[in-house]
């Protein structure tokens, strides 16, 4: 019975973790958002550096 206990509030942890932070579903989200963000980034600075040598 403990160790049955111990398992279940341990699947019931690792459920409430994944679920409150949402790893499974910002893993792929992440991943997305990433490629776009960092080519944005990349033009933009250039821009700021012509920018203030005017």
């Amino acid at each position: 019975m403990n160790p049955m206990r111990v398992s279940l509030s341990l699947v019931v942890l690792f459920l409430g973790l994944t679920a409150g932070c949402q790893e499974p579903a910002a893993d792929p989200n992440e991943n997305y958002e990433p490629t776009p963000d960092v080519v944005t980034p990349s033009p933009g600075e250039m821009e700021s550096t012509p920018t203030p040598s005017r």
